[in-house]
This record gives C-alpha cells, structure tokens and sequence, in this order.
C-alpha cells in the first residue's frame, strides 16, 4: 500500500503552488485504485502499467462498480476498492468527473506509446534489489533535450533507491551485500527524487551512494529549494568543483575554501577545487589531470575508514 501511494504520488504529484489541488489529488485516488486492482486482481503477469492503461481506458461507472464489487466479495478489505469508494462519487456529477478523468489521464500519458510499452508493459525478470546483492553495472540513457519522460526516469529513480534501502534493511547488518554507487550526470536536468534531502542523509549506512553531477548550485536550488539543496550538498563527503560562471556558486566554494570569490571565478581552466570531509589538510586547488589519482586515493581512505568502524563496533 505504501509503495502504491509512493508511485501514484509521483506519477500525479500535486504541486504546493497549486492554486486548486482537489483535481491533483482526486486524479491520484483514481490511479491508485487502478494500481491496486491491477495487483490484487489480475494474475502475476499482468502486473505492469499496460494493464493498468487498459483498465484506464474503460473508465465507465457501471463497469467499476461491477470490477471493485466483484473483488470486494473476494477481499472484503480490498485496498483498491477502499480507494475506488472514496472516489466513487464523482461519477455522479458529470463535468467534475470528466475534469477528473482529464488529470488522470494527463498523468498517464508518459507510460503510452510503442517505446515505453516495450519496457512498462511487460513484465520484467530484472529486480531491483538484485544490484545490491551481485556486482551490476546498469546505465540509464536519458536525453538531455527531451524532458517529456523525465516522470517516468523519476519514478524509476525513486523505486530503485527504496527497493535497494528495502533490501538492506533486511539483512541482519542492515547493510547491501555489495556496496553500491549512483551516478547522477547531470543532476538538475529534470530529475526530482522526493524526500532526496532525507534519503541522502540515511543511505551511507546501508552501504549506497550517490555521485551527483551538476552545473551549478542554482540548478539545484531550482528544482529542490535552498534549504534542501544544501542538505543534500552537505550530506556529501567529497567535492570537486571543475569552474563556472555561477556567481552564486562561486561565492559558496569561496567561503569553503577561505579565499575571495574573485579568485574562483578566474579559476585556471586546468584546475579544480577539492574538498574531502575530516581532512586536516583542508580544502585544495589540484590539476584536472592529478583528479583520477586523488579519487583513487581518496577511495582507498574511505575503505581503510569504514574498515577501522566496522573493527571498532566488532
């Protein structure tokens, strides 16, 4: 149930700007339900967003009311029917239901199509919580121009940081049997992970990290707002900062390193700024071509650290 409110709440997410919220939210009631019908009523196999298009596809009241009725002789405390209730007044009322309908299917246009059928509406064998168990390299190619999918990258996002946190959280150590890195390239570039400011603060101890890639702060800044966007900048242990023209960004790198603004702007085009948290030597300006070694070194430290932690709590 929880994960079926994660995934419609990022498919229909209701902006906090949002002058008039109830079409958001009552859009979001009607794909859960659907969501949760599809789970609890359909075989194993039909368990993809294909299915759940096809029930969106014949929305009609007296065709749900004979679906929910029938699966709520099955299941008495059916969750899809609780939800398909809460909303099944709205059929009576026909140009609210039609509004309704609208948002809904607004939010579901992004899983049609013949390229996004082929990986949503079909079941996969692939599971999520396998790259935390067995070494896995998995890429995601995503374009840089088009951000008409970036809900569906999002959601894949999201699902996969959860199914992983769920899978270390499971074993008795709480932590993944083989540590595993994310690299977001290009970070501000349309993707948003709810609750990322809350997530980056708790994964490190389940053995997952995240490299994030970005052009300046302000983009972060953007899509997360000041305050979480230095939470998550905060939650990192390492820093490179290559240049840039962002004054904003500039400033911040600045006063972490205690020089003058000036001086970073007009930054070298072969060097760069490293900051290493708990190093007594402090931030450093380093050659772009030393970065690889530094990086390699600065991985061999962490190892040794957590080595050290993991001996110490033995």
């Amino acid at each position: 149930e929880v994960d079926i409110r994660k995934i419609a709440n990022l498919i229909c997410p209701t902006s906090s700007q949002e002058r008039e919220p109830f079409w958001c939210d009552s859009a979001r009631l009607v794909i859960e339900s659907l969501i949760a019908y599809v789970l609890e009523a359909t075989p194993a196999y039909q368990h993809h967003f294909g299915t759940v298009l096809k029930l969106f596809e014949n929305w009609d009241k007296q065709k749900y009311d004979r679906l929910f009725k029938e699966l709520k002789l099955i299941d008495p405390d059916s969750y899809a029917v609780k939800k398909y209730m809460m909303y099944k007044n709205l059929f009576d009322v026909y140009t609210t239901c039609a509004c309704v309908k609208q948002f809904a299917a607004q939010a579901l246009n992004g899983f049609t199509g013949k390229e996004i059928g082929r990986v949503l509406h079909s079941r996969s064998d692939f599971k999520l919580k396998e790259i935390g168990s067995v070494k896995t390299a998995f890429f995601i190619n995503v374009s840089d121009t088009d951000r008409s999918q970036d809900r569906i990258v999002n959601l894949f996002y999201s699902q996969a940081i959860q199914q992983l946190i769920n899978a270390a959280d499971k074993n008795q150590d709480c932590k993944l049997k083989v540590p595993t890195r994310i690299v977001f390239d290009d970070f501000a570039a349309g993707t948003y992970i709810p609750d990322f400011d809350q997530i980056i603060s708790v994964i490190r101890s389940r053995e997952i990290s995240v490299s994030i890639i970005l052009q300046s702060l302000s983009q972060l800044e953007g899509l997360y707002g000041h305050s979480k966007a230095m939470t998550i900048v905060n939650c990192c242990d390492h820093m490179i900062y290559l240049g840039g023209t962002d004054v904003e960004t500039a400033d911040y790198i600045a006063r972490k390193m205690n020089i003058r603004p000036h001086n970073v702007l007009n930054m070298g085009l072969d060097f760069c700024c490293l900051f290493e948290r708990g190093n007594p030597n402090g931030p450093k300006i380093v050659e772009k071509t030393c970065i690889d070694e530094i990086l390699k070194e600065l991985e061999r430290n962490n190892n040794e650290k957590n080595k050290g932690t993991c001996k110490k709590q033995l």
